[in-house]
């Protein structure tokens, strides 16, 4: 439903209330309304950043829609009130509102602003410490963008402190932190990619051992890695085919403009971020962008000129995650991979497009099957793995989401299963299922 009224209020702000493609998102979202709503009042109640239904806390739904979220609580709704079955009339005026166009003058009907019959309480369930760190860093993420757009200075201090809660967050649980980082957003790539970015890069970095000092300069640069896109126009981040020569010269800048944003607000010490944000797309052979001249340039005299790679670690660590997560990503212009699928366009750029010794420590972290994938078994139900397996020849927890008659169950089940049982790999759309909806029904909580 949020999904639908995300899009209805897009093309309503894009194309105004009368084109068709809008009636028809309204005619989508009174839809979803109404299987929310299941012929009973219910309520939808946005407190800090946290959402509720009814008395419920939906912690998954929360992070997925944050941008949602934080529009609704820009436009002074506090609560939704659904009462099926729900006109499109009165979405209308909702998404109205959202689009910055209306306000929130109750006009009852089917869809009431801010009553609080059915107000609740913030509950100690909203502590959730992993969805509220990931959700202060997309905040600090967007805030970092707007300083870079309008071109003001950014402090790295805030996001020094942002990536030491994820650094917390992967050594509490490393299975819980690769689960968080299959979050994906189509209507905010960017800044989900690269808070999954960091989280993947610091989990890499765990492996390799690195000093804590270390992992905190790491993923600032993972977290940051992208910021010099905030100046590419969105209709060349979202081209659906073949980029131009002038749209590829004008996206290809994108690192150098970053790193130049990073300086400017570095201090010393901290000039490594702005590597990461220059070299991520350089390649491990040289052969990406920007043209890095000491790819070409030999050691001195001494031998001792370059260390064993030009790149600096710290990129070539990022570069992996960057790729794992962009693959695994619904993109204007393509599907997005299964877990297993990426995990093999990783092994097959090993030693051109990427750090062969990075990519085989990234496969053994991940494992066989990556936490959020989507396997079909042999009686043709379909898992989501929840945890990373224990033991590479044992069993492998999961959800169970489509049982044997191939029916979507309501509340996913446990059930583990060993790797000899998969036949086959599914994308969220084949399987028809949303990770994050699973884990939403499931009560799988992202809590301390």
């Amino acid at each position: 439903m949020l999904t639908a009224l995300r899009r209805a209020a897009t093309l309503h702000r894009l194309y105004g209330l009368a084109h068709p493609l809008t009636a028809v998102a309204l005619g989508d979202a009174a839809k979803a309304a109404d299987g929310l709503a299941a012929g009973h009042p219910v309520q939808l109640t946005v407190i800090d950043d946290s959402l509720y239904l009814d008395r419920t806390l939906l912690p998954m739904a929360s992070l997925s829609h944050s941008g949602l979220l934080q529009n609704m609580r820009d436009r002074g709704v506090a609560a939704l009130t659904l009462v099926p079955p729900v006109a499109a009339g009165d979405l209308a005026h909702l998404t109205a509102v959202l689009a910055g166009e209306g306000d929130v003058a109750d006009v009852g009907g089917s869809i009431r602003f801010n009553q609080d019959n059915l107000a609740v309480e913030a509950s100690p369930e909203g502590s959730d410490g992993r969805r509220t760190t990931y959700t202060a860093t997309l905040d600090l993420l967007r805030a970092v963008s707007l300083s870079v757009a309008q071109r003001e200075r950014v402090n790295l201090s805030d996001t020094a402190g942002a990536v030491r809660s994820l650094v917390g967050l992967c050594l509490d649980d490393p299975s819980a932190a690769l689960l968080l980082s299959t979050m994906k957003s189509y209507n905010e790539y960017t800044f989900f990619h690269s808070v999954n970015t960091c989280i993947l890069t610091l989990m890499i970095g765990r492996v390799a051992g690195l000093h804590d000092s270390d992992q905190i300069l790491l993923g600032m640069g993972a977290l940051l890695h992208d910021i010099g896109k905030v100046g590419v126009p969105t209709s060349i981040l979202q081209h659906p085919g073949r980029l131009s020569p002038d749209q590829w010269a004008e996206i290809s800048r994108h690192p150098q403009a970053g790193a130049e944003a990073i300086l400017t607000a570095s201090e010393p010490g901290q000039e490594v971020v702005a590597v990461v944000a220059l070299e991520h797309h350089a390649r491990y052979d040289g052969s990406g962008y920007p043209n890095l001249v000491y790819f070409e340039e030999p050691p001195d005299h001494t031998g001792n000129g370059h260390p064993h790679h030009p790149l600096h670690l710290f990129s070539r660590l990022t570069a992996v995650a960057d790729g794992y997560d962009a693959l695994t990503s619904r993109r204007s212009y393509r599907r997005p991979e299964t877990p297993t699928r990426a995990l093999q366009i990783l092994l097959a750029g090993a030693g051109t497009m990427y750090d062969p010794d990075v990519v085989h420590a990234f496969i053994d972290l991940m494992g066989e099957f990556p936490p959020g994938s989507l396997l079909r078994l042999q009686r043709g139900e379909v898992v989501l793995v929840n945890r990373a397996a224990a033991d590479p020849d044992g069993p492998v927890p999961a959800l169970l989401v489509v049982d044997p008659d191939g029916r979507r169950l309501e509340t996913p089940e446990p059930r583990s299963f060993l790797p000899g049982e998969v036949t086959g790999y599914l994308t969220p759309e084949r399987a028809g299922v949303t990770p994050a909806s699973i884990l939403e029904s499931a009560g799988v909580a992202l809590a301390d």
